[in-house]
């Protein structure tokens, strides 16, 4: 969106800290937005996905309403459009959440690490 920020986190296992990464990506960004002129808001709005959240539907069902955010503010027809939208899994830096077999591999990728 162009006046905020949509990040959904999954750890990988039961030790992964949600508080620690927030606080990793603040810091990093935080000069690339002074850069423009911007600003972290002092407290940001989260949302801890619960267990039944976290599964394979309902998890794919929040990133989709997320990255239809730009077509629901009237921005693009599509999300594929907004170019402001990407996926970061660590350690499979080609794998974009625009390719047609993203979820597949995301999954396989994800359930190698439990």
């Amino acid at each position: 969106m162009r006046d905020h920020v949509h990040l959904v986190l999954i750890g990988w296992s039961d030790s992964c800290d949600q508080k620690t990464m927030t606080r990793f990506i603040r810091k990093q960004l935080k000069a690339s937005l002074l850069d423009y002129g911007c600003e972290w808001q002092k407290q940001s709005f989260d949302n801890v996905l619960r267990e039944k959240d976290r599964h394979r539907d309902a998890f794919q069902k929040v990133v989709g309403y997320v990255l239809d955010n730009p077509v629901r503010a009237n921005y693009v027809d599509r999300w594929e459009d907004w170019k402001c939208c990407d996926s970061i899994i660590p350690g499979y830096p080609e794998v974009a959440i625009r390719d047609e077999d993203f979820w597949d591999r995301f999954w396989r990728i994800y359930y190698s690490k439990e």
